[in-house]
């Protein structure tokens, strides 16, 4: 007989096979670990040996998990607030074509 935990166990192993926007979650989550640990660690660095490249490439890392968790949250929050494709495709299309039309204004 099965435990419950062997259950649950199988069930998310199955999820993370079939579902592609949970493993696509799952796997960015760990990245983003990894990114938050090695930019961690050369923040250390930095300080340990006063060495401004440890600063640069600490601060590089850092803000790229910040963006990377924004854009995988927010990505989680439309997947949830959204329960048909379609509706997602069309927010995520006006949330990207403001940001883009924000950057690129004209100066006067």
């Amino acid at each position: 007989m099965k435990s419950g935990k062997e259950g649950k166990f199988k069930k998310e192993i199955d999820r993370v096979v079939h579902d592609y926007a949970h493993r696509t979650f799952l796997s960015s989550s760990l990245s983003m670990a990894a990114t938050a640990v090695f930019g961690s660690y050369n923040l250390y660095l930095g300080f340990a040996y006063h060495a401004a490249w440890n600063f640069g490439i600490a601060v590089y890392f850092l803000l790229l998990c910040a963006l990377r968790g924004y854009v995988l949250f927010s990505e989680r929050a439309l997947y949830k607030r959204c329960p048909s494709e379609e509706e997602r495709e069309e927010k995520k299309k006006k949330l990207y074509l403001g940001v883009y039309s924000i950057g690129n204004q004209e100066k006067s």
